[in-house]
């Protein structure tokens, strides 16, 4: 596993593989120079940590007043749609407009607190039977609880697994793969 900064990342080396089946959706995988796609965070602050039964509702919200990194989430969605376009007659069979496929495309939530100059997200966690399946440590290498984890600062390493396509929409698959506590 090779893990990449987002500042060194570049979105135009990018490609995704033809879409697979699997269970009631289909993914295409996301390779960087025919590496799977690992980016270190910026240091972040968490602001809210939420563990759910719904699988779907597993998180971490951040907040980042680090414009360049919320601009590289932004050109790694809006490279989504551009490469599903390129593809769409690959893919689907057939051509599908721009509109239409930006349309379907879920983007993440980012919010920006003008008067704080401050951005809020919110990344996946990879949960299996209310149990996290990514390591988090603290500053002295220690695996700790992500109980531990609320306005903390902490580095991530996140997983852009590709896109997942659904029956009515489509989405970057992204989650999170280490957490390190910086203070």
């Amino acid at each position: 596993m090779t893990t990449v900064s987002y500042k060194d990342l570049s979105i135009e080396d990018m490609t995704f593989t033809t879409p697979e089946r699997i269970g009631n959706s289909y993914m295409c995988n996301l390779y960087h120079d025919d590496s799977l796609v690992y980016v270190q965070t910026p240091i972040l602050e968490v602001s809210n940590v939420n563990i759910s039964d719904d699988e779907d509702d597993n998180y971490i919200e951040i907040t980042s007043d680090n414009k360049q990194f919320i601009d590289f989430l932004l050109e790694m969605e809006e490279n989504c749609v551009k490469s599903t376009f390129d593809n769409s007659s690959d893919w689907f069979k057939k051509d599908i407009p721009y509109e239409a496929i930006d349309n379907m495309y879920k983007e993440k939530d980012i919010d920006m607190y003008e008067e704080e100059n401050k951005y809020l997200t919110k990344f996946r966690l990879p949960v299996l039977n209310n149990k996290v399946q990514c390591n988090i440590f603290n500053k002295d290498k220690e695996i700790i609880d992500i109980s531990e984890l609320n306005e903390k600062n902490i580095i991530m390493i996140l997983h852009f697994k590709g896109l997942k396509i659904l029956k009515d929409s489509f989405y970057l698959d992204c989650y999170i793969n280490q957490i390190k506590v910086i203070d």
